[in-house]
């Protein structure tokens, strides 16, 4: 199955991560968060992933972001150039706990 891309320059990526604003062709695209992921840490920084549904066909994508440790470090440091929100499909998972 072939996954949605959107590509993002580094500025609409900043946008969606910090404001959950997402602007597409000078048109803003309705978007709303789902889940942040922490995953894991470097010397400087920490990797975060971003799910976001688009409202207007309830499709959802991830974003890779990184935040910085220390404050000497911006966005621009820490993602380098434009990225791509990739469509993600939810799984349901059952588990089972004995209490």
């Amino acid at each position: 199955m072939e996954r949605e891309k959107i590509k993002l320059s580094n500025q609409q990526w900043n946008d969606l991560v910090w404001e959950l604003y997402l602007e597409v062709d000078g048109k803003e695209v309705p978007v709303k968060e789902i889940e942040r992921e922490y995953n894991d840490s470097h010397r400087h920084t920490e990797h975060h992933s971003l799910i976001f549904q688009r409202e207007s066909d309830n499709k959802f994508f991830k974003v890779n972001y990184e935040t910085s440790v220390k404050d000497s470090i911006g966005w621009s440091e820490c993602n380098i150039d434009d990225t791509e929100a990739v469509e993600v499909f939810p799984e349901t998972i059952t588990q089972t706990i004995y209490n």
